[in-house]
Formats: structure tokens, sequence, C-alpha cells
């Protein structure tokens, strides 16, 4: 469903033109874009409705005007916030009348990549606009495990590939967010630190503030794991909580896959509030050990009843998992067939869970 309706304005036809097709062929994106080119059309469309942005070079607004102090625009009686689109090899800007501080946040290079434009937008509206949809939940997914070397994340990603493609239910958007100890890239943008701070600080909108964070990974969201896992261990079980109530309700994303590393949390009841919990393991002996130990430790927290009926073990192999079993593995887990922890033998004996 397309929330948001962003005007997009550039003398140039073939660019703004495209930026329009990009935005409105990416059904994860809650925007509609409406692209003009012409001055007299931009002028009457302006004249008869008010879009929730407008994405424009400074030349677009010679017959408006800006509040001093605000970059926003007046239309049909309201406000509108503006992003600027420059030219970065003259260095323009909206200059005279228009009078608008050039905050960077609502400005952007004419030469930027399309995803930077989206993301940038979404960033502004997460600002400005409510994001209210409802039409359909999310399913809040977490893969941990007590055994290293399992396959974890690999089980994590397919499942984002598998929901990503799966056309079976409408808002199958997925989002994918890394929880494990330490990152195997470094991300400069430190966006997981940044999202751990909107969830503290119960920032409004948070779906759309995600979106704007993540980047597309083979057709989900990503936002890749912090630096360090300190700042997560600060997160709790009422924070965890508010998040994904916060998601499900505004329903931009249908799907939600957590890889959680064995340590990254400050206590494993925070994993009671996720509704699949996908427990990677291996085969041998040690492997069935310490998912005993991990169920014992559960128990004597008084939270192992809450979550053994939607505890899910999964036996990896080296190769990995293949498509096919993902899809095996989510068609039983849906209609009740998949084996769960509360099923299983207290050693889990040496049955596979892909049926």
């Amino acid at each position: 469903m397309k929330h948001y309706k962003v005007l997009l304005y550039s003398s140039e036809e073939g660019f703004v033109f495209a930026l329009m097709n990009y935005i409105n062929r990416n059904p994860q994106l809650p925007i509609l874009a409406i692209a003009f080119s012409k001055q007299d059309e931009w002028n009457i469309y302006l004249q008869e409705h008010k879009p929730d942005l407008l994405v424009i070079e400074p030349d677009g607004l010679r017959s408006q005007s800006c509040r001093e102090g605000d970059v926003e625009l007046s239309v049909t009686g309201g406000t509108v916030p503006v992003l600027w689109i420059l030219d970065a090899e003259t260095g323009k800007e909206p200059e005279g009348s228009l009078n608008c501080p050039l905050d960077p946040v609502y400005v952007i290079s004419k030469y930027s990549p399309a995803s930077v434009y989206c993301r940038r937008m979404l960033q502004i509206l997460s600002e400005s606009n409510p994001y209210v949809n409802m039409e359909h939940s999310c399913t809040c997914v977490g893969v941990y495990s007590p055994v290293g070397r399992c396959g974890k994340t690999t089980l994590s990603k397919a499942l984002c590939r598998y929901y990503s493609a799966d056309r079976s239910e409408r808002g199958n958007g997925c989002l994918y967010l890394g929880w494990e100890e330490f990152a195997e890239h470094i991300d400069e943008n430190r966006r997981m630190e940044e999202l751990l701070f909107y969830i503290k600080e119960r920032t409004e909108n948070i779906s759309l503030r995600i979106k704007s964070l993540a980047t597309e990974e083979c057709g989900y969201d990503c936002i890749p794991c912090a630096v360090s896992y300190q700042e997560l261990r600060e997160i709790r079980r009422e924070d965890i909580s508010w998040l994904f109530d916060q998601i499900r309700s505004d329903g931009l994303y249908r799907w939600l896959v957590v890889d959680i590393g064995t340590g990254s949390l400050s206590d494993l009841e925070l994993l009671t509030e996720f509704d699949v919990l996908y427990l990677p393991c291996l085969r041998e002996a040690h492997s069935r050990q310490k998912v005993a130990g991990f169920r014992q430790s559960m128990q004597d927290r008084k939270c192992w009843e809450s979550l053994e009926e939607h505890c899910y073990p999964v036996f990896m192999n080296e190769a990995g998992i293949s498509s096919e079993e993902i899809r095996s593995l989510e068609e039983s887990r849906r209609d009740g067939s998949q084996r769960t922890m509360a099923k299983e033998e207290h050693t889990l004996g040496d049955r596979t869970a892909l049926q």
C-alpha cells in the first residue's frame, strides 16, 4: 500500500521520471511519487493538492514561499516539508525570497543514487507524518542458539529471503536485525546503535525510521550488527515488547527476523517476546547437551512454559539450508506439524527437525 504522496520536480525530465519509476515500482516503499518537469503543471497541481513531501530543485518554488526558519512550503493552507535537490557541481542553493535554512537532512545532491533519495525521504517523513496502516500484523521471528558456529546467521538470512519472496500474504515486507555480539563487517554509519537509541527513547514512527536506516539485501531490509554488543545488553524486556508492538501495529513489515548472538542479551527471558524462536543446532552429542542446558536454564528462570510451544529446533549441517528446506520448515510450522521443543525428548534425540 502506498501511504505517502511525494511530489518530485526537476527541469530535467529524464531524471525526474526515472526517479518516480524507481520509487513506484518498489512495493516495499510506502510512497507514491508524482513527477513534474514543467513549471506551469507543477504550480497547477500544488494549488489543488497537498502532498506529504516535496522533492524539488530550487527553481521549482519561484511562485511559492517558505516560512522563515523552517524548511516547509505553504500549500493549500498547510505546510509541507521540502527536500531540496542541489547541483553538487555548481553548489546551487535555494536563494532570495525562499530564505530556507540548509539543514543537511533537507538537502541532497542531484547525483545521489535513487536508494539514497528514498532513505532521505523516509527520514523526513518519519519526522513529520505519523505512519498508521493497521492492515496486517507482523510475525517476530528470533533465531538463537547456545551452540556456536551452527549456521544461525545462515538460517536467519535464508528465512528473510523466503519471507521476502513469499506472495501468499499481503504486506510481505521483511526486516533483518543483526543482534550478534560482534559485527563481521563494521558499519561506519552505526545504524544499529541509532536504532537502539530510538528504542530506548520510544521514538514515534519507529517503522519508518527503521526503513530509512535499512539497506536492501536480496529483497529484504537489513540493519547490520552493532560494532559491539554492549549497547544491546542495555535492552530490557519492556523495550523489546514496545518495539514489537509498534512494528506490528504499523504494518510496514510482515516479517521481522532477529539474528541473536549467544551473549547479546542481558537476560534470556527476552526470548519469550518472539512469536517464533528457531533454535539451530548440530547433530553432535555436545550440541544436544548444550541445547539441554539451555532448556534447563530457561526452566530455572520459570519462563520455559511460555517459550517451549513456539521454540523450534532446526538441525543444520555444513551445506547450510536449501530454499526447499526453508519452505518445508515454514509450511510445517504454520500448519502445526513442525516439532517444537515441547514435543522433543530432553536429549533432542537424533531426529531432524526438517521433515
